[in-house]
Order: structure tokens, then C-alpha cells, then sequence
């Protein structure tokens, strides 16, 4: 194959300026358990405001266990990321996730202050 590997659309999601869940990194362990997910984070196309942008690169690994803790599930997660904040801006954006039922809820506290747009691939696979 090619060393070189280019992503013409990815996926994608808002992370909204009060943070919360972010419903498309939402993934099920019914099938799977193990995610990669690699991503980048800028501020969102709808406001452009000189002096204030921002840019996150990252990858997140999580794997989610139904059997754990006595059968209440369980989730490993790591982000490991770099970003950059412009002049005008201040704060950050911290990752966490839960499992609720076979899913794992990805959630985002956004101290920046403003919508964000996420675009991100995943890789997956089964560990058991």
C-alpha cells in the first residue's frame, strides 16, 4: 500500500462552547471494545473572529468492559493531544468517558468559551 495515507471526509462533531457529551464519538462494546480514535479540533467555521482560533491535534484510546466492577462496566481512556490557543482566546478542552449500559459516552468540559469542530477517524477492534 501507500506510505502516505489522505482522508478526503472524515467524521465529524461539534463540541459545544458548555461542553457535555459529544454524541458521535458515542461507541457501542457490544461488538467491539477496543477504539483508536485520531482527531483534530479547530474553532467552528460559523464564527471567525480575528485572534481568536484554535487548534487541537490528538489521539484517544478507550476500551470498555461490561464485566468489570462487579458486572457495572468500565471504561480505560487516554487522550493524548498538543494544542494551541490564539491571543484572544483562553482555556482548554479536557476529554472523559463513562459506560452507560454496552456504550462508551465521550464527554468534553470546553473552557474555551466557543463552539468547536472536531473531525476525527476511528479504529476499532475486539480484545476478548
Amino acid at each position: 500500500g501507500d506510505k502516505t495515507v489522505s482522508y478526503a471526509e472524515l467524521n465529524s462533531a461539534t463540541i459545544p462552547a458548555s461542553g457535555g457529551a459529544i454524541t458521535g464519538l458515542t461507541q457501542s462494546v457490544d461488538v467491539y471494545d477496543t477504539y483508536k480514535i485520531d482527531y483534530s479540533i479547530t474553532e467552528a467555521s460559523s464564527v471567525v473572529v480575528a485572534g481568536e482560533n484554535y487548534q487541537r491535534v490528538g489521539t484517544i484510546f478507550m476500551s470498555g468492559r461490561t464485566d468489570f466492577n462487579s458486572g457495572n462496566g468500565a471504561v480505560l481512556f487516554q487522550d493524548f493531544s498538543t494544542e494551541m490557543v490564539d491571543t484572544a482566546l483562553s482555556g482548554n478542552v479536557t476529554f472523559s468517558a463513562e459506560l452507560t449500559g454496552t456504550d462508551i459516552i465521550v464527554s468534553a468540559v470546553n473552557s474555551i468559551g466557543r463552539d468547536l469542530s472536531m473531525k476525527y477517524i476511528v479504529k476499532r477492534w475486539s480484545s476478548l
